[in-house]
């Protein structure tokens, strides 16, 4: 009798083994991430990160549950989530919804990281206030708006500036070398500019309205990983919020080189960025569906029909 028990163990544990040998392991979650001061605590969240908490690794191929890539364009952005290559990234509002409406609403929002007003402005070399011949800026949605806004207020005469597509890490460079007489530059570009000299003829403050910064993910994505992206929008994102606030040194030295930029006054970027402060926001976000509803107007290629919205919401399970 006891042999046979202990043979019903050994057949049961050897089954336990074979089930989880047998169990696939998941694709860790892809997320890309562009130079923008605004989205960087995904890339230092790990230099102040304690995981007792941490999601469980070893289900996933690699023994990672995530990974997290520098991608310098949204143009590449897009294509990877077009070619279903990308689960997640950080965007624009305006971003987000044309990447719905190019993914036939296959993308929901996991995270309202807040406002980006104070991010943008036009800039120039000292002493060159005249119009620009050139202007260099990268391809979006709300930077085409802030342009359109930009032109009249700034008195410039329609066809007489010539817009180039210029990467972000490229502006600095661009603009201090003669390339182009103006840049619409982002945070941390914005900082390394005026340290060296640069000043601005038109800031995001001066618009008529604000975009807001937004995490976004496939609904497919979700669907699978739903307990993991919600770790990462909070606990993960808030650690990511605390670390560039400490300013550790190793946390500049990683700032600068995924943003390409040296001796950063990081203490003052992140001050540039309001959802990075450590601040409570005086009043409430506005709801997600006033937001978009305000956001509309200015995208050019979204279908108005198509509605985004918030990952909890819109993926069944």
């Amino acid at each position: 009798m006891r042999y046979l028990l202990a043979l019903c163990a050994v057949v049961g544990v050897s089954m336990i083994v074979i089930i989880i040998a047998c169990t696939p392991r998941q694709e860790p979650l892809n997320i890309a991430v562009n130079p923008y001061l605004g989205f960087q605590p995904f890339f230092v969240a790990s230099t102040a990160l304690q995981c007792p908490d941490c999601p469980e690794s070893s289900d996933y191929i690699g023994g990672r549950s995530f990974s997290i890539n520098l991608v310098t364009s949204m143009n590449v952005v897009n294509n990877l989530f077009y070619a279903g290559e990308l689960d997640a990234s950080f965007m624009s509002l305006e971003e987000a919804l044309e990447l719905y409406a190019h993914t036939q609403g296959g993308v929901c929002i996991a995270k309202v990281l807040g406002p980006a007003t104070g991010t943008r402005a036009i800039m120039m070399r000292a002493g060159e206030q005249k119009q620009p011949a050139f202007l260099g800026y990268e391809q979006s949605p709300f930077n085409a708006f802030l342009l359109a806004e930009a032109v009249p207020a700034l008195n410039w005469q329609p066809g007489q500036t010539h817009f180039h597509f210029i990467s972000l890490t490229k502006h600095p460079q661009a603009l201090l070398s003669g390339e182009v007489d103006a840049v619409l530059a982002i945070e941390p570009y914005l900082s390394q500019l005026k340290s060296n000299g640069a000043v601005v003829v038109f800031d995001d403050k001066s618009l008529s309205t604000e975009t807001y910064d937004v995490f976004v993910v496939t609904k497919s994505a979700y669907e699978v990983h739903e307990e993991l992206i919600n770790w990462l929008a909070t606990d993960y994102w808030d650690s990511g919020v605390k670390a560039l606030n400490s300013g550790g040194a190793d946390v500049v030295k990683a700032v600068e080189a995924n943003a390409g930029v040296a001796e950063l006054d990081l203490a003052s970027a992140v001050q540039s960025v309001p959802y990075l402060t450590l601040q409570q926001p005086s009043v409430p976000y506005p709801e997600l569906s006033d937001l978009i509803a305000e956001a509309l107007p200015r995208i050019t290629q979204a279908q108005p029909a198509l509605t985004l919205g918030a990952c909890k919401d819109v993926v069944k399970r």
